[in-house]
């Protein structure tokens, strides 16, 4: 009982939700998230966009750590970034499908992009460039898919 009630706590915390802005000219990208994350904006140059959320403080950002999301539009073509997963799909870390939310098609990918990083990103194309939106840890899959990417939108 007292574990229920602890979970059921923990997930009303999270609300309401904050609604996170991505900038006009890169998709203006927004989706709601847990009240109890923080957010960093990292780079932001004219053609490149990311930001890391995270419960509580978001670590130092580096390709290794594992954040709970992790947003970034590249100056990538979509063909250009898919293919540079695709030695991960072949060798069978991750696994590919693709998907609709919210009416936007993209590509699904599940499993391990690397030894810290296991979890699942989903890849749109946004113009000429591209967006991924990842979590890197299976302990975020929940807010991830339900919160995040339930809300998720974006100018295409």
């Amino acid at each position: 009982q007292k574990d229920v009630l602890e979970k059921d706590f923990l997930e009303r915390e999270k609300q309401p939700y904050t609604k996170f802005n991505g900038p006009d000219d890169l998709g203006h990208v927004t989706f709601d998230f847990p009240k109890t994350w923080s957010v960093y904006i990292g780079e932001t140059s004219g053609n490149t966009f990311q930001a890391f959320l995270n419960p509580g403080t978001v670590p130092t950002v580096s390709n290794s750590q594992p954040y709970a999301t992790r947003v970034v539009v590249v100056d990538k073509s979509y063909e250009e970034t898919l293919k540079s997963y695709e030695s991960l799909v072949k060798k069978g870390s991750l696994k590919s499908a693709p998907v609709t939310v919210n009416g936007f098609t993209g590509v699904r990918l599940d499993g391990e992009f690397s030894k810290q990083r296991k979890g699942s990103s989903v890849i749109f194309k946004v113009r000429d460039k591209t967006l991924l939106i990842s979590t890197d840890a299976e302990s975020f899959r929940g807010d991830f898919d339900g919160i995040i990417l339930k809300s998720l939108d974006f100018n295409p």
